[in-house]
């Protein structure tokens, strides 16, 4: 009986497009039962060159769709979703990933050193270190090393034809440093253009970064925002760079960068925000960018940004705005949009709610005004987050939001609506009743009168909609 099971999924497996074949057999490099963070997937089958240009989209867009479609044919499992539905996590089905390991090794693939048999030398393309085995030192055509221990046995040298280089699952310690060896895999002048995904890097250390063959640089792992080496900008391939603190050098560069799609830069100064604002219209790519100033009560002066990047699908801005900037009705692909500390004094809703694509809005301590008037718009807005909670730095500050107003036919596809802190509203949202999909409210540090009224209010105003509450107080 196995044996007709594992026929038909091979009969699957053959009728795959030949663009996704490649990406269902990578999926086995990744340890039994492992579960697959989306991200780190498409970013892999990107690097490892699987992935199809299409017009208009990016590659890491066109991956998503091959992810889905890998998932509506039951190649893969679905074991989390995000707050949008969108799939978060997967992982290989037993069967599957048995059927992915035999083709694998039929086609030389590539390598799984669990401590069985595993193919070493220079037949080996793909290796994937999922116990503490000892490498062969002849390695010289891998392309890609993907290790899953904690603790990382010395690299071998002679990486000439490597791509990828995934360390995520290593641990180390905040002042621990990488292993020496990785210094060798940055100075190969004969590197392909490709990806080096260093989860925890402190520090680029190499003499030579003219070369730029770096697709992705991945810093993070740390709580704190890292330094980045001045001359950082001289990757010019470098596609994700996690946070960074600014410094001049940085920010007047950063527009040289112009296949960036995901940055984050921290402790911006004042004096340099022009700059950076120069440099950013210049990252035509760009689809996920987070901006904070040092500390909240400093202003973040963003207006000056004349063209802001046309992909922009996740945009965080930390700090205080003198006035909304202009070009937030331009991010026609903007999915979301997290404003914090921002203490601005007039209604910043109406210069997004035209927003097409917007599906999430965070807004903390992002509104100083008294009333926030929900008029028109935010069709596709799914999840709002309104925290008013004093800040740690102004304790004594007065809550100034009394009053919320919803108007009919506004936010019709909400479904999770956040009150945080809001102390001084004293009744649920004007026109909450209007929102008919709405399955979660969740309200924390509310007033005493408004703890008192909602359960009144909600039986009158859902009496045909049921939803979940969560009251914290």
């Amino acid at each position: 009986m196995l044996e007709v099971v594992k026929s038909i999924l091979l009969l699957s497996y053959n009728d795959l497009p030949y663009y996704l074949k490649h990406c269902f057999l990578y999926c086995c490099i990744f340890p039994e039962d492992y579960i697959i963070k989306r991200k780190r997937l498409i970013r892999l089958w990107v690097a490892e060159g699987f992935v199809k240009d299409r017009r208009g989209m990016t590659p890491e867009e066109v991956a998503d769709t091959y992810l889905r479609e890998l998932i509506s044919r039951s190649m893969l499992q679905v074991v989390a979703k995000n707050r949008s539905g969108r799939a978060k996590r997967c992982r290989m089905y037993d069967l599957m990933r048995e059927l992915a390991l035999s083709t694998s090794e039929k086609e030389k693939f590539c390598t799984i050193g669990d401590g069985g048999k595993a193919r070493e030398g220079g037949k080996a393309l793909r290796l994937s270190i999922q116990t503490n085995i000892q490498l062969g030192t002849s390695l010289s055509q891998l392309r890609s090393l993907l290790v899953f221990v904690e603790h990382m046995t010395p690299l071998p040298s002679g990486f000439r034809m490597l791509r990828v280089l995934d360390l995520e699952n290593i641990k180390l310690k905040y002042k621990e440093k990488l292993p020496d060896e990785l210094g060798d895999l940055f100075n190969l002048r004969s590197l392909p253009s490709g990806i080096v995904k260093l989860q925890r890097l402190r520090n680029l250390n190499t003499n030579d970064m003219n070369a730029g063959y770096f697709l992705i640089l991945k810093m993070g792992g740390f709580e704190q925002v890292m330094w980045a080496r001045a001359d950082l900008w001289k990757l010019k391939n470098l596609q994700v760079v996690g946070t960074i603190s600014a410094n001049g050098g940085i920010i007047k560069q950063l527009g040289n960068m112009t296949q960036l799609r995901r940055i984050g830069i921290a402790k911006v100064r004042e004096r340099d925000q022009t700059e950076l604002c120069a440099s950013i219209s210049r990252l035509r790519h760009l689809y996920y960018l987070v901006i904070g100033v040092t500390n909240e009560e400093r202003f973040l002066r963003m207006d000056a940004l004349s063209s802001p990047p046309p992909l922009l699908e996740k945009l965080f801005l930390y700090g205080k705005l003198e006035k909304v900037p202009h070009w937030f009705g331009s991010l026609q692909k903007l999915t979301y949009l997290s404003l914090n500390w921002s203490k601005l004094t007039e209604d910043p809703l109406s210069y997004i709610h035209a927003l097409p694509n917007l599906v999430e809005l965070i807004l903390v301590n992002a509104y100083d005004g008294r009333k926030l008037w929900f008029q028109a718009g935010f069709l596709k807005l799914k999840i709002l987050f309104l925290d008013s909670s004093p800040q740690w730095t102004d304790i004594n500050s007065s809550p100034r939001l009394k009053n919320i107003r919803i108007e009919k036919g506004v936010m019709p596809s909400i479904l999770k609506l956040y009150l945080i802190g809001c102390v001084e509203l004293k009744r649920l949202p004007q026109g909450i009743e209007y929102l008919s999909n709405l399955q979660e409210l969740t309200m924390r540090n509310v007033s005493t009168e408004l703890k008192e009224r909602m359960e009144i209010s909600i039986d009158q105003r859902f009496n045909t909609s049921p939803i979940s509450i969560c009251c914290l107080f």
